[in-house]
C-alpha cells in the first residue's frame, strides 16, 4: 500500500472517530 494514500486514510478515519465520539458524549 502506498504510504501517503496510507496516512490520508488514518487522518479521514480519525477524524470521523473523533467527531462521532464528541457527538455522543455531547
Amino acid at each position: 500500500m502506498n504510504r501517503r494514500i496510507f496516512l490520508r486514510y488514518l487522518l479521514v478515519s480519525g477524524a470521523f472517530f473523533v467527531s462521532s465520539r464528541m457527538r455522543a458524549l455531547a
